[in-house]
């Protein structure tokens, strides 16, 4: 989701026309649009595009680049309609002219479609078409691609079984530097799934996963740096140039350049530096900035940059910012209290933050709260939530679809149904919940 929604700012870039030109350049494009221009029509559809009062002109102008073939058009609108920004979300739309500019050969619309078809997002579930779009990606060199196919072999969708080449297409997914192949691949070798059990490997790809996970980081921290230089005209392309740009800011007292210093410090390999991470962070959060807080809290949850796990600082700047409003503090509140790993299990506080959460407006707590009534023996209580949570199947937790396979498996709060139970046991090992994964590996 954040790649994508890096890609859609990247995509809003540059679209006002420089001011002194602006008038002549837009009445040319307009004219050009008007009279059938696919190209004149995408760019005057991104002239109006950061303008509320013509906001839907610049989709409409869009559309009609898109049904000529404009690739960029249709991309676009993929996104924006899939991200529901600026207008309401409409996942058929979305698949609609993602299809469109996969026709066209574009690899990252054929990866997106084939996830489309995976989980039923604006199309039917359809795992041959699903299976078809992710080959053509994968031939197009979409690194991401590889792990899909590599998930359908694990899983036995549309593919037969296949440990053999699921491993296969994982390796050549981490080798193109797939931090979720990487991740896989740790937890395959952890427990002998498909290849021998060997701990050794299992550290290696985890170790992997984490540094590949900070360079995915760093390339949307870079990201965000050229929208502020395309917004701000200034040069921000080394870390240093960041730094000193924020700092300035931080001197006109905005909590958010505090902020941004904090990230350089944290992901910035040139740079990395965890006490000025955390000084810049703590400066930003004080101010009640709750990214800043978020950004601590996990700090000590992950242990970044050699800082020990800290169990109570964690607890302390999630409050922090859960008590800000922040839902995805709130949720992770709700987790941490009804979890024992984290030997702080206090149930009425995990209800408590799960249904301030849910009063926020998140399915994802829904599913949460109803985990934790499963395990209150409340199964009622249980299978409605659960219901509830897994209706917005994108926006709900999978552990979530895999304790709704257990309600149907041993009839807690409904009547046993085993083709659900299995139907939703799949579902969560395919949205890549490790304990489904492994039942399914098991039950197979």
């Amino acid at each position: 989701m954040l790649m994508k929604l890096l890609a859609l700012m990247l995509f809003t870039m540059g679209m006002a026309l420089p001011v002194v030109a602006q008038n002549s350049e837009t009445v040319n494009l307009e004219l050009k649009a008007k009279a059938g221009d696919a190209e004149a029509q995408y760019l005057y559809g991104k002239s109006l595009f950061d303008n509320p009062s013509t906001f839907a002109q610049a989709i409409s102008w869009f559309e009609k680049a898109g049904e000529q073939g404009y690739l960029e058009a249709q991309k676009g609108l993929a996104m924006i309609y899939g991200l529901g920004f600026g207008l309401t979300k409409d996942l058929n739309k979305s698949a609609y002219w993602c299809e469109k500019a996969a026709m066209q050969g574009d690899a990252y619309s054929q990866l997106d479609l084939g996830r489309s078809y995976k989980k039923g997002l604006g199309v039917p579930v359809n795992y041959e078409k699903a299976a078809y779009w992710f080959m053509k990606a994968a031939m197009n060199e979409d690194i991401y691609a590889y792990s899909e196919i590599a998930e359908m072999y694990y899983l036995g969708q549309y593919y037969p079984k296949d440990m053999n080449l699921a491993v296969m297409w994982y390796q050549k997914g981490a080798e193109h530097g797939d931090a979720k192949a990487m991740k896989m691949l740790s937890l395959l070798s952890e427990k002998g799934i498909g290849i021998p059990k060997d701990k050794d490997a299992a550290n290696l790809w985890k170790k992997k996963y984490e540094e590949q996970s900070i360079k995915d980081m760093q390339k949307l921290t870079a990201g965000f740096s050229a929208i502020s230089s395309n917004v701000y005209s200034v040069d921000v392309s080394t870390p240093s140039d960041r730094i000193s740009y924020w700092k300035k800011r931080a001197e006109q007292g905005e909590d958010d350049a505090l902020c941004q210093l904090g990230e350089i410090y944290l992901t910035e390999k040139d740079v990395q530096n965890s006490e000025k991470a955390i000084d810049y962070f703590e400066k930003a959060a004080l101010k009640g900035n709750i990214k800043a807080q978020l950004n601590l809290a996990r700090i000590y949850r992950d242990g970044a940059l050699n800082i020990n796990y800290d169990i109570d600082k964690m607890l302390y700047w999630y409050q922090k910012a859960a008590e800000r409003d922040n839902v995805y503090a709130q949720i992770r509140l709700g987790y941490i209290y009804s979890e024992a790993k984290f030997q702080r299990v206090n149930f009425q506080q995990a209800e408590a933050w799960y249904e301030k959460a849910i009063i926020n407006g998140s399915n994802f707590a829904k599913g949460g709260l109803g985990i934790l009534k499963y395990k209150e023996k409340k199964y009622d209580e249980a299978f409605k939530l659960l219901t509830e949570s897994t209706s917005k199947i994108d926006e709900c937790p999978a552990s979530a679809m895999r304790v709704l396979s257990a309600c149907y498996r041993y009839g807690k709060g409904t009547l046993i149904d085993n083709e659900k139970a299995e139907y939703w046991l799949s579902t969560a090992a395919q949205h890549s919940d490790e304990q489904a994964i492994e039942v399914m590996n098991v039950v197979k």
